[in-house]
């Protein structure tokens, strides 16, 4: 999860486990102020607890080792985190 990410990234692995492949690239501002261009793929479903968004742009980057969960998908859930959890559930309407 990175609440200050805009977009959801996967590494070029788990977006290769997944099936995932890239469709087009997109220019990004990374947190160090640069300019990049990446790869851009889409997630058919990504589903947390009970919610599934389907069609989910994803960035796809072999420069990093973890997954990144972004706004485009933590911004519809409220978020609880406490000492040894992150609680996920859906916005109260």
């Amino acid at each position: 999860m990175d609440t200050g990410a805009g977009i959801t990234v996967l590494t070029a692995p788990t977006a290769n486990a997944l099936g995932i492949v890239p469709v087009g690239t997109s220019r990004l501002r990374t947190a160090s102020d640069r300019q990049v261009r990446m790869p851009v793929g889409v997630a058919r479903t990504l589903t947390l607890g009970q919610r599934t968004a389907r069609n989910v742009p994803v960035i796809l980057n072999d420069a990093i080792d973890i997954a990144l969960l972004g706004q485009d998908v933590l911004a519809n859930l409220e978020m609880t985190i406490r000492r040894d959890t992150v609680e996920f559930r859906p916005l109260a309407p």
